[in-house]
């Protein structure tokens, strides 16, 4: 009897801490859970993998379709070998735990969906009484593969330099390479901060990072075009403003030069084809202080603008006194690209898209979720369509037949501006070119920056024509794809 009971307890004993058991299990992943809902409002990405043990995630693919990276609970396993690597790194960026913040990569943006956070959370009572592993879904880039070889080909000597290039009508990036760039099997190449914990974010020749979003540098004389759409918009009779261009001026107090002496300039025209610094920081003089700034948020500088669930640096463009406003030297370096003015290849590339539309642009975005089309399209207003449109002639022009014809593409109407921008701390010069189609069946821009480059914008023209040219034979092959009859 006494052995009876005895079993009885053994039993019971058992049953109860089975029980217990259970609840314990049960507790974790609901802990798991509720810490995975509460990381939908988290900015740091490597929080988030923290939930990898317990989410299988989703895998993530180019432009066709092709798996760049396979989702597994162990990590995200890049195909070892392969030629794209190099080029997508910066983009994807590293496994992550490496990056406190880091939504500037494809891995921080868009880890809720590749890790399923906030699909298996406290709202959801099933869950709450199940609280299973979660599975992530699938993310599809909006970027070619062939493109992106293609860029880094083009910076095959420029180990310091990056291209972006997106379609200004859907959104879709194309295009989105950076060096110096890094091994992501090995990581190789990634700088880390001054506690060996995090990746750095600052350093100065952007290893590792995306500089097409998350590095500011001085955009030069491609500045011109913001200055003088900020101009016509004020007052359209500004296009045939002109002044005397001596080499080096006196404006507002503010010495200003030059980098020529172009005697008189007559118009705006003249001005963008000759790409007059004093004639821009003339120009920028005869508007009032508050409009000039105004025009600066309007076109994302000294603002914070919204690309999605991208981390996008801000530009900026000197610091703004609320008594005073700009300062003058800021104000009249900054009209050609100088002084304490910074921006990213992404926000000029937005600029240039918007020029090219007439006005009719949106903004970048750089993946699709589990196949899904982008659902929505953010469109802006940087200013008048009108002020577009004539802008647009106007950067036509210098590419037709001024400054920027190295970028020229037969058969194309294309717009661009070169610019040559020094970055007052010693660094060595860093060359733009910025170019876009305004053909509606061919609606690119591109934007190519070679840093540590003392050959000046234009030796950036030919790379940003080239891979227009890339985008417009990609175009019609796909659409020759698309009419193929069905049998």
């Amino acid at each position: 009897m006494l052995i009876l009971k005895s079993k009885r307890k053994a039993r019971r004993f058992a049953g109860i801490l089975f029980i217990i058991g259970l609840f314990v299990i049960w507790a974790v992943f609901f802990f798991r859970s509720v810490k995975a809902a509460n990381m939908e409002w988290s900015y740091s990405a490597s929080d988030y993998y923290s939930v990898m043990s317990y989410s299988s995630p989703g895998n993530i693919l180019d432009r066709s379709g092709e798996i760049l990276l396979d989702g597994s609970r162990e990590g995200w396993k890049w195909n070892e070998g392969a030629a794209y690597n190099s080029a997508y790194a910066s983009l994807i960026g590293p496994d992550i735990k490496l990056t406190a913040v880091s939504k500037s990569t494809m891995l921080g943006a868009g880890a809720k969906k590749l890790l399923g956070i906030g699909s298996n959370t406290i709202y959801n009572p099933l869950k709450i009484l199940l609280p299973l592993p979660v599975s992530g879904d699938d993310i599809r880039m909006t970027t070619d593969t062939s493109l992106q070889l293609k860029a880094m080909e083009l910076l095959a000597d420029y180990p310091t330099s990056s291209i972006f290039m997106y379609n200004y009508k859907t959104g879709e990036v194309l295009t989105s390479v950076s060096k110096p760039t890094f091994d992501p099997i090995t990581l190789e190449g990634i700088v880390m901060d001054e506690n060996n914990k995090y990746m750095s974010f600052s350093d100065k020749q952007g290893k590792g990072i995306n500089k097409n979003i998350a590095y500011l540098r001085p955009p030069g004389s491609t500045m011109k075009s913001v200055t003088a759409a900020i101009a016509l918009d004020y007052d359209e009779s500004l296009a045939d403003f002109s002044c005397k261009c001596p080499g080096t001026a006196t404006i507002d107090g503010v010495k200003v030069i030059c980098h020529s002496t172009h005697g008189t300039v007559k118009s705006m025209q003249s001005a963008l084809d000759k790409s007059c610094n004093i004639y821009f920081a003339t120009l920028a003089s005869q508007i009032p202080n508050d409009v000039f700034e105004a025009g600066l948020v309007d076109c994302g500088f000294n603002s914070v603008v919204s690309y999605g669930e991208y981390n996008v640096a801000d530009g900026v463009f000197g610091e703004v006194d609320k008594l005073n406003g700009l300062s003058s030297i800021d104000k009249l370096y900054g009209a050609f690209g100088q002084a304490t003015c910074r921006t990213t290849p992404l926000q000029m590339a937005v600029i240039y898209g918007y020029i090219a539309s007439g006005g009719d642009s949106v903004l970048p975005y750089f993946f699709e979720i589990d196949g899904k089309e982008h659902e929505t399209e953010e469109t802006f207003a940087m200013f008048g369509s009108s002020t577009a449109e004539t802008l647009a002639d106007m950067l036509e022009q210098s590419v037709s037949n001024g400054s920027g014809s190295k970028a020229y593409i037969e058969g194309m109407n294309v717009i661009g501006k070169s610019g040559t921008a020094q970055w007052g701390d010693g660094r060595e010069d860093t060359a733009w070119f910025i170019a876009a189609i305004r053909n509606e069946d061919y609606p690119f821009v591109v934007c190519v920056c070679l840093d540590e480059s003392s050959r000046g914008g234009s030796s950036a023209a030919p790379f940003a024509r080239k891979m227009l040219q890339s985008a417009i034979d990609l175009t019609n092959s796909e659409n020759a794809i698309d009419e193929i009859p069905e049998e």
